[in-house]
Formats: structure tokens, C-alpha cells, sequence
């Protein structure tokens, strides 16, 4: 937006609470101005909630806290907003996530925040027809009702209905996908986030977004030579450089196509 000349918003939506989600608003509210701010009628239990809150009351921010759809227009796109229907669930600050549906002409988009299997339930309710574009629930995270969801938006015969396969079909870059609860595949980037959060986000702090990067390309550099008990005690690294060796991975082929995983 810096690079667009964009200083004023007039809706900044916050999904919900969960710290990757509303851990950068004091910097986006130090850059630009909202005139409305809507959220999810719901408190947060992390340090990045607290900070959001601070900022808030320091800045003197109105803040929308959302208690029921709500439906508008803005210009020429529609937006409809889908708040959670209950007090608790099992996938707590996920489930709590609005989930924001906007029409602009012909073009439909769905945002569907970190929704987890029981929002998914209620947003299929609401929003149950066709999209020409998606924002996958929680980074493309698989759960029962995944299926079901993108079954009943998907457009036919599009590659539209994420919006990274549209860049990657438009960069020539193939899209492979991994089957569920195969244990050579499923799981590896929730432990890496799990992992980045222990020893990175946890553990340090970051003066503002450039720091961040920088410190966040040292310990790739460590994390690319740690050794790991999934790859059979070698690091990452150098399983990378046997596979460019030899043309396939040295340990998840191998096991793929062993006895021991059919």
C-alpha cells in the first residue's frame, strides 16, 4: 500500500485473534488509517492480542466488534460477513474467525480465515454456493469437512479457486498435492511452524519488519543444517544436496515405496 501512495483504508477486517492474524496490526495502524475496524465479538489469550489492544486504546481506535452477519456495500462490491455462531469451540481463536464473503460484478470471493471443521459447518450454511475465488481456511489445512467445503465452492473446470494456483498456473509451476495420513508427507509444515515458534518467534524479539527478515534468514541457515531424527539424523541441507545427486529423495521415496508403509 506504501507503494500505491495508500495511507487510508475504509475497512480493515481482522479475522480473529490467533497471533499470525492480528500480531501485525500495531505496525499496519502506524502506516495507515482505517475508518472502520471489524472483528470477531470474542478475547484473546496471547501476547499479540494484548499489543493489538494497547494500540487500540492508545491510538483511540473505534473498533466494531461483530455480533451478527452482517451484509454491505462498498462502491460496486458486495461484502457479506459471517461471525461465528457459538461461544466456544474445540479449535478455539480458529473457529472464531469471520469468514467474509464480497461480490464485484461477476467476480466472487471467499475469505475464509483459519476456519477449522465446526466453522466450516456454519460457513457452508451461509455461504454454501460457488466461488470464483478462495482464500483457503487455515493455510490449506486439512480436516473432515475440507472435502465437503471445497466440493460446494469450487467453480467447474477453473483453476481460479485458489488464488495460488492461479499464480502458479500462471508461472508454469505444477501444484502437487499429498495424500492425507501418509506419514512421509503429512504433518512436516505444522512441525515446522511448531518449531519456528519454539526456537525463533518465542525466543527473540524484532525491532520492526526488517529486523525480522534479517534474523529470520539466520536461522534458516541454522534450521537448513540442524540435524533431524526424520531424516534419518542428517540435516536438511544435505538431504537436499543427495537429492539434486541422485535425482529423488533419499529417505521418503525410499520409504514410499518400501513394504513397511502399505
Amino acid at each position: 500500500m506504501q507503494e500505491k501512495g495508500v495511507s487510508n483504508i475504509d475497512y480493515l477486517f481482522i479475522t480473529h485473534f490467533d497471533k499470525d492474524h492480528v500480531g501485525g496490526f500495531p505496525e499496519v495502524a502506524e502506516n495507515v488509517t482505517a475508518s472502520n475496524i471489524l472483528v470477531p465479538d470474542y478475547e484473546g489469550n496471547n501476547d499479540e492480542y494484548e499489543k493489538y489492544m494497547e494500540t487500540v486504546d492508545s491510538k483511540n481506535l473505534t473498533v466494531t466488534s461483530l455480533t451478527e452477519d452482517t451484509v454491505f456495500a462498498l462502491d460496486d462490491v458486495l461484502f457479506e460477513i459471517s461471525i461465528p455462531k457459538k461461544k466456544s469451540y474445540v479449535e478455539d481463536d480458529n473457529d472464531f474467525s469471520l469468514v467474509i464473503s464480497a461480490t464485484h460484478g461477476e467476480n466472487t470471493f471467499l475469505f475464509a480465515g483459519d476456519a477449522e471443521a465446526e466453522r466450516l459447518t456454519e460457513v457452508l450454511s451461509t455461504f454454501g454456493r460457488q466461488y470464483d475465488f478462495l482464500k483457503v481456511p487455515h493455510h490449506g489445512k486439512y480436516n473432515k469437512n475440507t472435502k465437503r467445503f471445497i466440493t460446494t465452492i469450487k467453480p467447474e473446470g477453473s483453476y481460479k479457486t485458489v488464488l495460488i494456483d492461479q499464480y502458479m498456473h500462471i508461472e508454469g509451476i505444477e501444484h502437487k498435492l499429498t495424500k492425507p495420513a501418509t506419514p512421509w508427507h503429512n504433518g512436516r509444515v505444522e512441525r515446522s511452524h511448531r518449531t519456528d515458534d519454539k526456537f525463533f518467534y518465542s525466543r527473540l524479539s524484532f525491532y520492526d519488519l526488517n529486523d525480522l527478515r534479517e534474523q529470520g534468514k539466520v536461522w534458516l541457515r541454522k534450521y537448513q543444517n540442524m540435524y533431524q531424527r526424520k531424516y534419518n539424523y542428517l540435516s536438511p541441507m544435505e538431504v537436499w544436496k543427495e537429492y539434486k545427486k541422485i535425482g529423488k529423495h533419499p529417505i521418503y521415496d525410499y520409504k514410499a515405496n518400501s513394504s513397511e508403509c502399505k
